[in-house]
């Protein structure tokens, strides 16, 4: 016997789902391969999981940058009503809350229901999709690589029991290639559009910086940033980034050395006073009395401060 019978006989002794899931990962593999683009890697894909994985829906959904939504991305269903159904899901609060707390932790998860049992289900509403039709299985498969976690594969079968370790592992793998394939397109199109994303998120949040009623340090690694308050508080030209060694100028010698001192203090996680009254001195010398407040942050970057600083002499008679 020659080896190719040998192997189309160990297929053809495969049971029927698992001879299906082997050309299914066949051909949305060489479907990922030749994908160019988004839609051209998840249309294929979730058509290949209905017509030749037998599933009855298949829904991709991609984290939006800022993490606590997904925006559809590719969906297909044996019948309009099922794919009505989890679009509601996706879009509802609970439902997206469901997905993205659950898609952070890498793992896939099944929820197989009993029609008209949904609520007893720790995972409702998403219970709800396995408990349509007489009952089904559900299975939520994180679209995650080693760099970032994409979005999230919803794939429902008729079977309650067909979700099996090994069947969840194949389908899991399936997850993990257009993951990859995703990091790869990245480099041009996912990430420029969330590097857009984030850029008008931080024009937005830079806006807000400016217009604040106190004068703000942003003192992060590396870098201290200040606000437009803050230059005109203190009589400079424009908010800007400042080096260290700048800052002192806007404060009376010993007073900056105590400064100094708190925030090495602060730094190293030790006690230190959040709210004081202080000294600043304006670009033309003048000082005036101040209030300053301290609040640690946790930004991408790491450990941050901001220092919120008020004009304490628009205060006195």
């Amino acid at each position: 016997m020659s080896r190719v019978d040998d192997i189309n006989d160990w297929r053809d002794k495969l049971p029927v789902a698992e001879t299906a899931l082997t050309r299914l990962r066949l051909e949305a593999g060489s479907a990922i391969l030749r994908a160019t683009d988004e839609q051209a890697l998840f249309e294929p894909v979730c058509r290949l999981l209905i017509e030749v994985g037998g599933f009855r829906l298949a829904w991709v959904g991609l984290t939006e940058p800022a993490g606590d939504r997904l925006s559809e991305a590719a969906v297909e269903a044996r019948d309009a009503a099922t794919g009505d159904y989890v679009r509601e899901l996706a879009r509802s609060e609970e439902g997206r809350w469901g997905l993205t707390r659950r898609i952070r932790y890498r793992e896939p998860w099944v929820i197989t229901v009993p029609a008209g049992r949904e609520a007893i289900h720790p995972d409702n509403p998403w219970a709800g999709l396995a408990g349509r039709s007489n009952g089904c299985a559900v299975a939520y498969l994180p679209i995650a690589s080693d760099r970032m976690v994409h979005g999230v594969l919803v794939v429902a079968a008729d079977d309650t029991e067909y979700f099996d370790a090994l069947r969840l592992r194949q389908l899991e793998h399936l997850a993990g290639d257009i993951a990859v394939k995703l990091d790869w397109l990245g480099r041009w199109a996912i990430g420029l559009a969330t590097r857009e994303a984030l850029d008008h998120a931080a024009a937005r949040l830079h806006a807000f910086f400016d217009v604040a009623p106190h004068a703000i340090l942003l003192v992060s690694p590396g870098t201290i940033e200040t606000n437009a308050t803050f230059a005109r508080m203190f009589g400079i030209e424009g908010s800007r980034r400042l080096q260290r060694r700048e800052l002192g100028r806007f404060f009376p010698p010993d007073l900056w050395k105590e400064m100094v001192a708190l925030y090495r203090r602060r730094s190293a996680g030790r006690p230190a006073p959040e709210r004081y009254e202080a000294v600043g001195v304006r670009a033309d010398g003048t000082h005036f009395p101040i209030l300053v407040q301290v609040t640690n942050l946790q930004l991408e970057a790491g450990g941050a401060h901001a220092v919120f600083i008020t004009d304490l002499s628009l205060r006195l008679p």
